[in-house]
């Protein structure tokens, strides 16, 4: 029988004590929620925002600095349509 729990309760713990009566869920929750909640995706966007906004470029405005993040994000697919043009 499946038991109530609080959010205080640890999830890998109450995944292994359910193990029997979930079997699969139990190894994708230990599997998943493993994953840090951090990703190099938004470590890098914080990266290349720290690049496009220095001292010098200090007073760009909001649209021309949202644009350039997205061309530098995006990069890879530009040039990858570029390259097939040609």
């Amino acid at each position: 029988m499946i038991e109530r729990t609080s959010f205080s309760t640890c999830p890998f713990k109450w995944w292994a004590s359910q193990k029997s009566y979930f079997s699969i869920l139990s190894q994708l929750a230990k599997k998943y929620l493993a994953i840090p909640a951090t990703s190099t995706s938004s470590e890098r966007l914080f990266s290349d925002a720290e690049n496009i906004i220095t001292v010098r470029h200090a007073n760009l405005l909001l649209s021309t600095f949202e644009h350039l993040t997205f061309c530098k994000q995006n990069w890879h697919l530009i040039s990858r349509i570029f390259s097939e043009s040609e």
